[in-house]
């Protein structure tokens, strides 16, 4: 090879290798740039980290029976991420009756049902039930109310709850109390991993569960029944510490760009995941029939705060209204104010189950 043809091979070198150098540099501008005008103009800001955790028996598999174990006292506490710490949300213990859900009376096979379905705004989640209170309230001898509302659930869950239900006792009425965000919620089964840490609330599209399982935390850490609450907040901090690719995902949240297309990328998963909703929505429909549907629309504390329902809820609430199945407006019929919400966690706290109360008793036969 001639000299002259080393020196063309060594600068064809040179320009590729400063070809690549100012293009990395323009890549990391770029994303500077857009960091930077992410924060001026106020992207929405990070929501709080929470874990949630939960005693054994707790939650049953989700498969063939929705509810938690029979006749037993579950405790679940909150906690979440604020002020450089850790902060206990809530603790709260519930009692279970015979079919394993979130009420006092035991359900009586073949007696006709009034059924209350939804998430865990519905179980009554942090604050003591307020189905224990329905329950007092409710003079009715001719139907059994019955609470299937299960913490995460939406749609989909839902439909699968009303057939093993079905089979157990006779459903007169439906209540759906829902938030928005239950129209894009998955399919789950609940799975508890091998070391007995937790349960995975786990659906298709989180990949495979074998792989997962021992590299996050539980979607729902077990604790001691008995437990103190500093013994807790320990063992979880050191929980969360041991999880690197938790550290990680926390870390990049701090990213105003990366929540930015993390956000884009849940949009279209959403945009599925409400397609089969709606779908499963038509086939409830079709089942039980309109005029025994009841859908009960609880807004979250940002759409109290902002005074109208998100984009799903405003769709929502118009696919409801266009097959003429009663609708109740929680936001314009139920006076919650920001204070009848949990800070940080986002749950309704007691006076905001009351007034989610007084609302359903309206309705109710």
């Amino acid at each position: 090879m001639s000299k002259l043809h080393k020196i063309d091979n060594f600068n064809r070198f040179k320009e590729l290798r400063n070809g690549l150098i100012l293009m990395l540099i323009s890549i990391l501008l770029t994303i500077c740039i857009c960091e930077i005008y992410l924060r001026i103009i106020d992207y929405p800001m990070k929501e709080p980290k929470c874990y949630y955790l939960v005693s054994k028996p707790s939650l049953k598999s989700q498969e063939t029976s929705f509810a938690y174990h029979d006749n037993s006292k579950v405790r679940q506490l909150s906690v979440c991420e604020g002020g450089g710490g850790l902060n206990i949300i809530f603790d709260i213990t519930f009692q279970t009756n015979n079919l394993g859900l979130v009420q006092r009376s035991n359900i009586i096979s073949q007696k006709q049902s009034i059924v209350i379905i939804g998430d865990s705004f519905t179980q009554g989640e942090g604050a003591v039930p307020w189905f224990y209170d329905l329950e007092k309230k409710w003079q009715s001898n001719e139907y059994q109310l019955v609470n299937l509302g299960i913490t995460g659930t939406g749609i989909l869950q839902w439909y699968d709850t009303l057939q093993w239900f079905s089979k157990i006792a006779k459903i007169k009425h439906i209540y759906f109390l829902f938030i928005s965000a239950d129209w894009e919620r998955p399919r789950w089964y609940a799975r508890e991993d091998l070391g007995s840490k937790g349960l995975f609330l786990w659906d298709d599209s989180r990949g495979d569960f074998e792989f997962w399982k021992n590299k996050i935390p539980p979607d729902m850490i077990f604790i001691g029944k008995d437990s103190d609450q500093e013994t807790i907040l320990s063992n979880l901090h050191n929980i969360v510490s041991d999880s690197t690719i938790l550290r990680a995902k926390n870390y990049l949240r701090n990213s105003y760009l990366v929540r930015m297309v993390y956000g884009l990328r849940n949009k279209i998963k959403n945009d599925k995941i409400f397609d089969q909703n709606k779908a499963c929505f038509e086939k409830i429909i079709t089942r039980y029939g309109a005029q025994n549907i009841t859908f009960f629309h609880i807004p979250v504390g940002k759409e109290v705060s902002q005074g109208v329902y998100d984009a799903t809820g405003r769709q929502v609430r118009d696919l409801i209204l266009t097959r003429n199945i009663a609708y109740i407006d929680g936001l314009a019929l139920c006076g919650l104010t920001g204070e009848d919400f949990l800070p940080l966690d986002g749950h309704p706290n007691e006076s905001g189950y009351s007034k989610i109360l007084k609302c359903l008793l309206r309705s109710l036969p």
